[in-house]
């Protein structure tokens, strides 16, 4: 199982890497040919202005997790029922897909709230 771990580890560095290096090339390939054809390559949208509109969705990712969180507590109390607790076969799979509904629900939520606040 580690071994598993070391794996998504060193593919998500080179995808990270790999998309870096691409658009990195790609950036400078344009500036060339612009450079080439004689224009000024001041005429390029500058990567730093792109940055300053960023707005990090601290609201998105508070609704999904407290979902999560929420879907976990409701989980945790179901599998406890002592109706649920008599037939135990499957607990984990019961606790997994609240967890999951809940986690969906709060994404879809974060959507329409993200986008409420886009239009304002």
């Amino acid at each position: 199982m580690d071994w598993m771990i070391g794996i998504l580890l060193v593919a998500l560095v080179a995808a990270v890497f790999f998309h870096w290096y691409f658009s990195h090339k790609a950036r400078t390939r344009e500036r060339l040919l612009i450079i080439e054809k004689g224009l000024d390559p001041a005429l390029l949208p500058r990567q730093e202005g792109a940055l300053k509109n960023f707005r990090f969705p601290w609201m998105k990712i508070g609704v999904v997790v407290a979902s999560a969180a929420l879907g976990l507590l409701v989980a945790t109390l179901v599998v406890n029922l002592p109706a649920v607790k008599a037939n135990n076969d499957h607990l984990e799979l019961i606790a997994t897909g609240i967890l999951f509904l809940f986690a969906g629900l709060g994404m879809i939520l974060a959507f329409f709230a993200g986008r409420q606040k886009d239009n304002n």
